[in-house]
């Protein structure tokens, strides 16, 4: 009877073990969806507005209307629209004989930014990392360039002039390229009502003019809103 009881107090300890190993499993399997189950956190569309706080276009203005698609739980693909007014800086230009000193580029161009979104703690559902590429075309912009002018009767001194062109004049002067692409990078946080506020890094790959140096470079603020939030108060 002894060994009796035994088997049997063994045998209800396996079952009772299996039963807890099995509601895990079960459980698990349930949670295994790669998607969220609220359709409107898949999607994102929104506006986006972003303004340069450091390199040579601060304060300048970009503008984008934006799609985003979270095709796993943790990762998401956006791409959007942008109009973009800003400056950059090349230094030591020909327009002349001579090389020219430091040039603001000032240009408005349409963008098309391509990002992939990474979002690392499940927790805080609104924290992404994002990268990727951004195509552009420059629709209008000017250049003001630095030129030196005749010397003064002090040889040791220089008088220098301001010269505007619009990219149409400088065209016929030096090689202009209108078609751009850069890498972009940032950090962006959404909130529960859709709200998003982050930081937005450019970097310009194709000099828009020959120089020595051309800087297109710059750290943006922007702050945006998923109007994609809006669909759980109708469906």
């Amino acid at each position: 009877m002894k060994h009796m009881k035994t088997y049997l107090s063994l045998i209800v300890i396996a079952l009772a073990c299996s039963k807890v190993v099995y509601g895990k499993e079960v459980s698990s399997k349930k949670n295994t969806s790669t998607l969220p189950t609220n359709k409107s956190e898949n999607t994102k569309v929104g506006l986006d507005w972003r303004i340069g706080l450091l390199g040579y276009y601060n304060w300048e203005q970009e503008y984008e209307f934006f799609g985003e698609y979270k095709f796993y739980r943790g990762l998401g693909i956006r791409a959007g629209v942008t109009y973009v007014r800003k400056s950059c800086r090349a230094k030591l230009i020909v327009l002349s004989k001579d090389k020219d000193f430091s040039t603001e580029v000032k240009i408005k161009s349409i963008d098309v930014p391509i990002t992939i979104r990474f979002y690392p703690i499940p927790k805080w559902k609104g924290c992404c990392f994002f990268g990727g590429f951004q195509l552009g075309y420059i629709v209008d912009g000017e250049l003001i360039v630095t030129q030196k002018a005749e010397l003064t009767q002090d040889s040791s001194t220089c008088n220098y002039k301001m010269v505007y062109l619009t990219l149409t004049e400088a065209k016929s002067k030096i090689s202009l390229q209108r078609f751009q692409l850069g890498i972009v990078g940032g950090f962006n946080y959404e909130f529960a009502l859709g709200l998003g506020l982050g930081f937005y890094i450019y970097s310009g790959l194709i000099d828009i003019i020959k120089a020595d140096k051309f800087v297109n470079t710059n750290l943006n603020f922007n702050l945006s809103y998923n109007f994609a939030k809006l669909l759980k108060y109708f469906f």
